[in-house]
């Protein structure tokens, strides 16, 4: 579970999904708010004592793979597992990463860029892990990659896709996980991600 998003988004996570992206910022400056939340910006900080960081970004290269085929089970995968418990935990791993995607508008608004690493949000790999997630990475199209522990699976995957719509104005969210068809579908219900083969 993420330790300590939520008080820093709540102020203007979801205005800043529907902002357009503002052009492409060399340095960012990350200020503390008199509220107590955060804004990034591409401005100093208007008093020195704002100042929580300032870094200059930095593209990375994607690792994420995203493959067209629908995922089948092989080998032992999570038979121990029904259907129901797959759902549920995945729906817990998406509740945890909700405050990150807020956070990762937010730097976009500011910025002009999605931020290349955890460490682009003052976040640690520490920050993010719980007993179903191992370890998130993110790359600079905004790909959110989480890599799911032992107790969802062997080699399980789950990676969050920001696509923009409404002529960039707003933003919506894809999700694709190496997991079955009727894992990812409750019964009469909206499949939690699209099964696809991930590398």
């Amino acid at each position: 579970m993420i330790k300590y998003i939520w008080p820093r988004v709540l102020l203007s996570g979801i205005l800043f999904s529907v902002l357009p992206g503002t052009g492409f910022a060399a340095k960012l400056y990350k200020c503390k708010a008199a509220d107590g939340g955060y804004s990034y910006q591409q401005t100093r900080c208007q008093h020195q004592d704002q100042i929580v960081k300032s870094f200059r970004h930095k593209q990375k290269k994607t690792t994420l793979d995203i493959q067209g085929e629908v995922y089948k089970e092989m080998g032992p995968g999570i038979a121990t597992m029904s259907n129901a418990q797959v759902q549920t935990q995945l729906m817990e791993v998406l509740q945890s990463l909700t405050p990150l995607k807020y956070l990762m508008l937010e730097f976009k608004a500011g910025s002009g860029h999605w931020p290349g690493s955890l460490r682009d949000l003052n976040l640690s790999a520490k920050d993010m892990n719980s007993s179903l997630i191992g370890k998130v990475k993110l790359n600079k199209k905004g790909e959110i990659h989480t890599q799911l522990t032992e107790q969802l699976g062997m080699n399980k995957q789950l990676i969050i896709k920001p696509v923009s719509i409404m002529s960039g104005t707003s933003t919506e969210w894809h999700c694709y996980a190496n997991y079955t068809k009727e894992q990812l579908t409750p019964l009469a219900g909206k499949a939690l991600c699209l099964s696809r083969q991930l590398k």
